[in-house]
């Protein structure tokens, strides 16, 4: 998983399991005839769905938006009961992580934790619980580390969790104590969810300490 590049993904978007692909397919048109915006019709939408297969698996998550359990490498995707939460991001303003370097990390430990707490989030999420305190993501801890900024944001904002690869962290809160940070982080407050696709919403909540 950690070694993906473009031409794993393209060789393995050639083997696509076509029974995969119908059921992607059925589920997406269920989810239009119960009340989804219509955003494109079934043939266009499944070339879309496999070109992100191919371009990074993340995207396909991207492509549908809202509350979503992704599985397999993050191409296979169930729509879950929407979450609302306002949004805060934190990011070290000279760092980027890419996604070869946070992935070949993990792989490279010798211990990695067994947290199992997708099911526990999912069961919350199901009962309308706060489920923030089930959110946990292994590549944080695969480099960690390696980095002071992402050991300062931690120090100063606890219950932040890095998203994705990195190097951005999100906090499920719109009021957030940032000051301690210092200069050389990029804050954005006041985001909220959206329950299905991308928005491009006006933010002027920039803070610049």
């Amino acid at each position: 998983m950690s070694n993906y590049d473009r031409r794993d993904r393209q060789d393995e978007t050639a083997m696509w399991d076509a029974e995969e692909v119908r059921r992607q397919e059925s589920a997406q048109q269920n989810h239009r005839r119960s009340g989804g915006r219509k955003r494109r019709n079934s043939r266009t939408g499944m070339v879309i769905y496999l070109v992100c297969v191919v371009l990074g698996s993340d995207l396909n998550v991207c492509l549908e938006g809202g509350s979503i359990l992704a599985t397999s490498r993050g191409e296979v995707i169930k729509k879950l009961k929407p979450v609302k939460s306002k949004l805060t991001l934190i990011k070290p303003k000279n760092l980027g992580i890419s996604a070869r370097e946070a992935y070949t990390k993990y792989s490279n430990k010798t211990i990695k934790p067994r947290n199992n707490m997708a099911e526990k989030m999912l069961d919350a999420i199901d009962k309308n619980d706060d489920f923030s305190k089930y959110l946990y993501n292994d590549l944080e801890y695969a480099v960690f580390d390696d980095y002071k900024e992402l050991q300062k944001i931690k120090q100063c904002i606890p219950n932040a969790v890095m998203s994705g690869s990195g190097s951005t962290y999100f906090v499920l809160e719109e009021e957030v104590s940032t000051d301690k940070l210092g200069p050389d982080f990029q804050i954005i407050k006041g985001l909220e969810f959206i329950e299905e696709g991308v928005g491009i919403l006006q933010c002027n909540n920039f803070v610049t300490n």
